[in-house]
């Protein structure tokens, strides 16, 4: 859970608002 709120975290940071929306379909692939 820790990992994945990190990765999130740097990836909305890295790409921003698109990269959340990637994030969360690689979030729930990863859950």
């Amino acid at each position: 859970m820790k990992k994945s709120l990190k990765v999130a975290i740097i990836t909305v940071s890295d790409k921003g608002y698109r990269g959340e929306r990637e994030d969360r379909s690689g979030k729930y692939m990863l859950d």
